[in-house]
């Protein structure tokens, strides 16, 4: 899980912010 989190991480910086929005909220929706 570590892992996914990190690539989410990544891919903000890369410029995808609704994706990784949709993805950090499945992932975590409390963070």
């Amino acid at each position: 899980m570590a892992e996914v989190v990190e690539i989410k991480q990544e891919n903000l910086v890369f410029g995808k912010p609704k994706l990784i929005t949709d993805n950090v909220m499945h992932y975590c929706p409390g963070c």
